[in-house]
């Protein structure tokens, strides 16, 4: 699980004076945080804020682990309905939808 706390916001915050919580759900602070693209250094802080995340700043959070890819079996219904079934010669049949 991600640890994030008040001192690693602060602590951003510091080194990125415009960065600002993302208003949800009308709660005032939430773990993510976003910085403003019309803010005057914009790119410098973007660019930092990359650097942070290269080197794996734990202010910043945890890339979530990836996701393994659902087999056909494992599909919804729904899922399965929505692909195209093809003709013997491969190509979709009248009116079907892509």
């Amino acid at each position: 699980m991600a640890r994030y706390s008040a001192e690693d916001h602060e602590s951003l915050r510091r080194e990125f004076p415009t960065m600002r919580s993302i208003q949800l759900f009308g709660r005032d602070v939430t773990h993510w945080q976003l910085l403003p693209a019309d803010a005057p250094d914009f790119e410098a802080a973007t660019l930092r804020a990359c650097r942070l995340i290269r080197e794996r700043d734990p202010r910043i959070g945890e890339i979530p682990k990836r996701k393994r890819a659902k087999t056909s079996l494992e599909r919804s219904p729904t899922a399965r309905k929505a692909q195209t079934p093809r003709r013997a010669t491969g190509k979709p049949r009248p009116g079907a939808r892509r």
